[in-house]
């Protein structure tokens, strides 16, 4: 009994497929057709290095072939996963000589192993670019039309096969993956790549401007070495401007003609900054870089430097003459003004009078210079107090009265409470 069940088991796997159902021979046939068509297509865009072609079908095919045969380059089959679609080629091109084959039960082998092909080019839509020495950027219409055409001729074989619904399920599942591929991770690996590459790129750019902000770096140390302060002219490049400020910024010694003639030839407001910082900076020189600090003033352009800064620097300069200070107090800018006062040789009489109009003073800058003056008398003070442009200036002045502060601690106004607050804390801590 059990021989006999066995036995035909055994027949039934064996047996010739059922031949209802069959599937027309001209479904293998269309499929044939549009994988011929599919290698005079364009069937990606691959990039070698920095060079980016279409390559069509016919070629992609024929790389592979060669890749795959020649001894010499067929080392490159391990890193070059995309020779192996080359036995899909070998399937379809053997395909009609085993229709006849299907009518036997040894034509299941050839679909399974045809299935099996047809998984591979699949895969090469999920592969990352950069795996072989021929990089995919992005697949074209030839390799969409090819791997339909073999999925089809090899669903067609399993159809034929096994003449039933469950056959057809590895092929459903790659058409599913080859869509997804295509439609989803191409289009998101494709952005990955763009951005890679624009990342890439402005890292070039950067190495290649930091290259040529160097080498204009040397070339204006060089230049300086050899012609002094005056080795260029405006506009100056970034590279030259700092180097120059450096040069400025160093205590190396430089005549009063030559700072001078520097005052003069300059007028880039980091360049003028230095020129007002130095030490040695003769007070000729000084007029001149105040002349360009109330040109830059009027300018509604931003600067590297302030111009409040560079009066501010101007006026504390040691060798800035009274003259000059006193045309500072008496200017028509604000911030000139206010910077005047910071000025040690500003003659004490006009000093005194100018702190006196304080309480009538309506630029915020002033306002804050006179409250943070030494010299600012005490009755000014109580009349600021209630500014909220003054607290600062008034909490950080040293003849400040501690009675006052305290008062300006008990203000409605929280900035001047916590400026005072913060004063009365620093007197109590010292």
């Amino acid at each position: 009994m059990q021989a006999s069940q066995f036995q035909s088991v055994k027949a039934s796997i064996g047996s010739p497929p059922n031949t209802r159902s069959a599937a027309p021979l001209y479904l293998l046939w269309i499929c044939l057709i549009a994988w011929a068509i599919s290698f005079f297509l364009p069937t990606a865009r691959t990039q070698n290095w920095d060079h980016e072609k279409t390559m069509f079908g016919w070629e992609a095919a024929w790389t592979a072939l060669l890749l795959f045969i020649l001894p010499v380059k067929g080392a490159w089959f391990g890193f070059f996963p995309h020779v192996l679609p080359v036995f899909a080629n070998f399937f379809m091109l053997w395909s009609p000589f085993q229709v006849k084959r299907l009518k036997e039960a040894r034509g299941r082998t050839f679909a399974l192993a045809f299935t099996f092909a047809t998984a591979i080019p699949v895969t090469l839509l999920f592969l990352p670019s950069t795996i072989g020495w021929i990089g995919i950027v992005a697949f074209k219409i030839g390799f969409v039309l090819w791997t339909l055409a073999i999925l089809g001729a090899s669903a067609w074989f399993c159809w034929m096969g096994w003449r039933s619904g469950l056959a057809l399920l590895p092929s459903a599942a790659l058409i599913a993956a080859l869509l997804c591929g295509l439609y989803v991770w191409s289009p998101f690996r494709e952005d990955q790549q763009q951005l890679a590459r624009r990342q890439l790129e402005e890292k070039s750019e950067q190495y290649q401007r930091s290259k040529r902000y160097e080498d204009e770096e040397i070339a204006a140390m060089n230049a300086i070495a050899q012609n002094g302060l005056l080795a260029f002219n405006e506009p100056m490049s970034q590279s030259q401007v700092a180097e120059l400020a450096s040069e400025l910024w160093s205590t190396d010694p430089y005549s009063p003609q030559e700072l001078l003639a520097a005052s003069e030839h300059y007028q880039n407001p980091t360049v003028v900054y230095e020129l007002a910082r130095r030490r040695d900076c003769p007070p000729e020189a000084l007029e001149i870089l105040l002349q360009h600090a109330t040109e830059k003033e009027k300018m509604t352009a931003s600067q590297e430097v302030s111009p409040q800064q560079l009066y501010i620097t101007i006026a504390k300069n040691p060798n800035a003459s009274p003259t000059l200070l006193l045309r500072m107090l008496r200017s028509e800018s604000a911030a000139e003004r206010a910077a005047a006062l910071g000025g040690s040789k500003l003659p004490v009489k006009e000093k005194i009078g100018y702190l006196q109009k304080g309480c009538s003073l309506s630029d915020k800058t002033e306002i804050q210079a006179v409250g943070e003056n030494t010299d600012t008398p005490v009755e000014v003070m109580e009349c600021l107090a209630n500014n909220p442009w003054a607290a600062a200036g008034l909490a950080a002045n040293p003849n400040t009265p501690t009675s006052l502060l305290d008062q300006m601690s008990r203000s409605s106004d929280p900035w001047i409470a916590k400026d005072a607050k913060f004063a009365l804390t620093q007197r109590q801590s010292n």
